[in-house]
């Protein structure tokens, strides 16, 4: 085991001398003000559920659980969750009052507690609770009240409980069984405590048996009273214990205001660090340091062996008077619980160097402009105070020059100066503001330069640089540059009157790059390169084309080692204007920039840029290109910088000045990307629009998530956690919904995403972050989104309807060829019975009157013969209307012989020639019954007058298919103008309504004898 050894005394009689001595030593570390990056508090003001904070967890996925004396709060960085004995809470909790230090993460994602003296389990996969049942007598159950719990090296628990004057310490397992491990005297409740080692021990402090130590089977060593102190008149022997990460055990003793560390060599502990009151409470972090708290004070022991007193730096955040708890999670951040809040800060070593920040004051001393001379003295502006201040070697102390006293003018010396210049030449600091102003080093002499003052503005800063060539650079118009030569105290304006812009621009910034051209900043017009003589070769802008700038206020310029130029705007972010001229690369605070305001840019090695804003301050990975950022909680002045205010000196240091002091450091210590852990999802929201109701889901999201939506779920929303708490709210967000997104979306800081009316399907959500200081997240986050359509939209719905369709009309199909098929039985038995029982009888009735002819008297036989006529005539239109609605005669065929058979039996008797042609014809076609009747009919009615009424010999009958028509005609050869007798008769009307019935046209001609020409669709 690792051994710290600075402040162990060889035994408790030399600590006795030496005691005092080593405490005063370190009066002067716990007086000294060390400042830590910045403390922040959470309060019941954000949220926290009650002020009295008594325990600290962090879960698998980096959820922050806090327990308190009203119930447990969990938390995502943004939104605390409450967990108490309410039965209207739907984050039911079987306990309220948490007991100080007794929230216990269990490897299977349980969290046990101690709340109202029960024993409490959470499970954080569904956040469901419940209570250890208490069973006294039953050697495999909870024997009372618990008072302690810790966790063992295996993930056993082991747990302290109490019942009539007697303590009971159990072992619990996986095995959902307690054992019975030792029982222990008391007399007082609350004097217990548990520690375990990474050995599989435990130790138990009690206050009648002192420190007892159990082996991993239970097995009991000896017990020690390393301490003891009065307590209502009767001596106790408890006292805490603490094990560090490398498995040393210290004690904090009652009796003694110090902490004690075992030596394994004597096997008694030793006095390790005296402090001014009893500690309570010990953590060893990742950086190697020891913090510990005292009932009301919090101190750090680095490595090297400082200690220091962080006390006056949480209190100037938060008032406390008891300090519960220390934890460190995941991301290095130290959380401190006290009775009135969280605080929390990192436990990272010191970043910067600061000089002259003002603790009191957000804008305390604001800093102007840097320069160094040739002994590496690093000079810069206090404009707040007025004053040049100087740090000897560049690294302080901070030595404030004296200057005359004197006002040059209405105006304080300094006022409106921005930039600082040395000159060797004669050891001067050179400055500008409606004068061009030298101090002489050597005495602090100051001398106002006259031969500038037709260059300056009165009113206004005037940008000053010093050229390669040792002039000086400076104006406050673009026409108005002018270069002052220091030996020969000579002025002259850069622009000839010829060349001079006919619109100038003010000016903010100046800088020479390695091809000693000008890159001039201005304040709304953009970036201008110019060569020595005042020339301009290009003009960036926002709206110059092809290469444009986002904004036109430029505030810093800069060249990397490749010679591209670097501008800071003034909301418009860092552009990258290429060496070869081909295009602008801007990146913004959506790329990982601190903030779209740069104010500063100083390049470092050949593959960085450190870049300084108005909301922290940046490192740019010119061959990855991401950001690292840095904050007031990294331990700088303050977040916002000022422009003009940074400098890289002869030694490699780095400074950057700002609203609130100067922060120096060296770049070689501070780079490297830490990954951070995974995000995970924090809540999901889903709103029922059929039900009006809004479920939310907070717990029980496997990796990858997976999340179902209903038809009637109108919209959803997606919150999601980063698990680093050193400033959630400037963490940045990118999303990515495949399927319907093409790319990533910038989020910002908004740790969440809704959707309206997603259509349904399957969609891939990914989700990707970084903490403020641009530090990625391990892994994205993938959400697999699954939106369920609407029944009726289903594919299986679709398949069953389309088959319950086909089978409809299946089924009517077969019932319309049942209905043909039995109206074509019954025309057929129909046409059957008709031939043959009334035809049979109009027959016999036809013959029985031709018998009584032949007997009849002669005036009877007149009237037989016309009984004879008239059966024969109803016989042969019977059979007209059998052979019309027998079924076995539907064919067009049938249509066409029927015709040219009743044209014989009627025309040939008549003395009447005919001729039938028949054109193309389906002739297997079946017609329908309507239009075969109506046809025929239609055919013998023609027919028929033609037979009573022509005065010809010859009938044409023509009938078949033309293209897409059917024509069927009847012509005589009667006389060309003979008029046939009028009848009065309905033969040509019928025909005319029959042609309408199946949709055809009928034409009668009658100038040329009789003709009928009638027209329809094709059949």
């Amino acid at each position: 085991m690792r051994r710290r050894t600075p402040l162990l005394l060889p035994d408790k009689g030399l600590f006795l001398w030496w005691g005092p001595l080593i405490w005063f030593s370190w009066v002067p570390c716990l007086l000294f003000g060390q400042t830590l990056g910045r403390v922040d508090a959470l309060t019941a003001d954000q949220g926290l559920s009650f002020r009295d904070v008594t325990g600290i967890v962090q879960d698998d996925w980096g959820m922050m659980w806090f327990g308190t004396k009203q119930g447990l709060d969990r938390y995502d960085g943004h939104r605390f969750t409450s967990f108490n004995d309410d039965p209207g809470n739907p984050n039911f909790l079987p306990g309220k009052e948490i007991l100080e230090g007794s929230l216990i993460l269990r490897p299977d994602s349980s969290l046990w507690m101690i709340a109202d003296g029960r024993l409490c389990v959470l499970d954080l996969r569904n956040y469901r609770s419940r209570t250890i049942p208490v069973r006294p007598g039953d050697p495999c159950s909870l024997q009372g009240k618990a008072v302690a719990i810790d966790q063992g090296k295996y993930g056993e628990l082991w747990i302290v409980s109490q019942r009539e004057g007697q303590q009971f310490l159990q072992e619990y397992r996986a095995d959902s069984c307690f054992a019975l491990v030792d029982t222990l005297q008391t007399r007082y409740q609350g004097f217990v405590s548990l520690a375990t080692d990474t050995l599989g021990n435990v130790w138990c402090s009690s206050e009648v048996e002192g420190l007892s130590l159990y082996g991993p089977q239970g097995r009991k060593l000896p017990a020690m009273r390393p301490d003891s102190f009065e307590w209502y008149g009767r001596q106790l022997f408890f006292t805490l214990s603490f094990i560090d990460r490398n498995n040393e055990h210290f004690l904090f003793p009652k009796s003694r205001n110090e902490v004690q560390r075992f030596d394994d060599r004597t096997g008694t502990f030793q006095t390790f660090l005296p402090l001014p009151s009893v500690v309570y409470h010990g953590l060893h972090d990742s950086q190697d340091d020891y913090w510990f708290a005292t009932r009301d004070q919090l101190f750090r022991l680095e490595g090297d062996g400082e200690l220091v007193d962080l006390s006056p730096s949480l209190r100037a955040v938060l008032d406390f008077s008891q300090i519960r708890g220390l934890y460190e999670d995941r991301t290095h951040i130290l959380w401190v619980a006290t009775n009135n809040g969280l605080l929390k800060m990192p436990v990272k070593r010191e970043l910067f160097q600061t000089y002259l920040q003002d603790d009191q004051a957000g804008w305390g001393h604001a800093i102007r402009g840097f320069t160094e001379d040739a002994a590496g003295n690093v000079y810069f502006i206090c404009e707040s105070g007025g004053s040049i201040y100087r740090l000897p070697g560049g690294h302080g102390p901070a030595e404030k020059l004296e200057l005359p006293g004197q006002q040059l003018g209405r105006f304080g010396v300094l006022e409106h100066v921005r930039n600082l210049v040395y000159q060797a030449e004669g050891e001067y600091l050179y400055m500008a503001n409606h004068h061009l102003m030298r101090v002489r080093l050597a005495d602090g002499h100051l001398e106002k330069l006259e031969a500038m003052d037709a260059f300056l503005n009165p009113v206004l800063p005037n940008p000053l640089i010093s050229l390669s060539d040792g002039r000086l650079l400076m104006g406050y118009e673009l026409n108005k540059l002018a270069c002052y030569d220091p030996v020969a105290d000579r002025a002259e304006a850069l622009f000839p009157e010829s060349k001079r812009q006919e619109r100038s621009a003010e000016t903010k910034c100046l800088f020479e790059d390695s091809q000693q051209k000008l890159w001039i900043g201005t304040v709304d017009q953009g970036l201008y390169c110019l060569d020595r003589n005042g020339a301009i070769e290009a003009h960036y802008t926002t709206s110059s084309r092809p290469l444009r700038l986002w904004n036109d206020h430029i505030l810093a310029i800069a060249e990397d080692q490749a010679g591209n130029i670097w501008a800071g705007t003034f909301g418009g972010g860092l552009h990258c204007i290429r060496r070869e001229g081909d295009r602008i690369d801007v990146f913004q605070k959506k790329d990982g920039l601190c903030d779209d305001n740069v104010v500063g840019i100083l390049p470092y090695d050949d593959h960085y840029l450190w870049i300084s804003t108005y909301e922290g301050l940046s490192c740019f990975d010119l061959q990855t290109q991401q950001f690292q950022n840095y904050f007031a909680e990294d331990g700088l002045t303050h977040d916002e910088f000022n422009y003009t205010a940074y400098f890289r000196s002869c030694q490699g240091a780095y400074y950057f000045g700002g609203l609130n002091g100067v922060n120096a450091f060296r770049p070689e210590q501070m780079l490297g990307q830490e990954l951070n852990p995974p995000l995970c999802l924090a809540r999901l929201l889903k709103y029922d629009q059929r039900r009006d109701s809004l479920s939310i889901r907070s717990s029980g999201f496997s990796q990858p998530a997976k999340v179902q939506l209903g038809p009637h779920d109108s919209y959803f929303q997606l919150e999601w956690m980063l698990p680093n708490f050193l400033k959630p709210s400037n963490n940045q967000y990118y999303t990515w919904l495949e399927g319907i997104e093409e790319d990533w979306t910038f989020q910002g800081a908004t740790p969440f995403i809704r959707y309206n009316r997603l259509p349904a399907g399957h969609y891939t959500l990914r989700i990707k972050g970084a903490d403020s200081r641009g530090n990625w997240s391990e892994r994205e986050l993938a959400v697999l989104i699954e939106v369920k359509p609407f029944f009726y939209r289903t594919r299986w719905f679709l398949l069953l309807a389309g088959a319950s369709t086909g089978l409809l009309i299946f089924a009517l199909f077969q019932y319309r060829l049942q209905e043909l098929l039995r109206m074509e039985r019954m025309r057929v038995r129909i046409s059957s019975d008709l031939h043959d029982d009334v035809g049979s009888l109009l027959s016999g009735l036809a013959m029985q009157a031709e018998m009584m002819e032949l007997e009849a008297s002669p005036r009877d036989k007149q009237k037989l013969r016309d009984l004879s006529d008239l059966a024969r005539q109803i016989l042969a239109q019977m059979r007209d209307l059998v052979w019309s609605i027998d079924a076995r005669r539907d064919r067009a065929l049938d249509l066409t012989e029927r015709m040219r058979e009743f044209a014989e039996e009627v025309l040939l008797p008549g003395d009447f020639t005919f001729e039938f042609q028949v054109g193309e014809l389906p002739g297997q076609k079946k017609l329908p019954v309507e239009v075969r009747q109506h046809l025929y009919l239609i055919f013998k009615e023609a027919i028929n007058n033609i037979v009573k009424h022509s005065n010809g010999n010859h009938v044409v009958i023509g009938i078949g298919n033309e293209g897409p028509y059917f024509e069927l005609s009847i012509a005589d050869n009667g006389r060309s103008g003979s008029n046939p007798r009028q009848t009065t008769g309905l033969g040509l009307a019928n025909m005319r309504m029959r042609a309408g019935k199946i949709g055809a046209t009928l034409e009668i001609d009658r100038d040329t004898g009789f003709e009928v020409r009638l027209r329809r669709k094709a059949l």
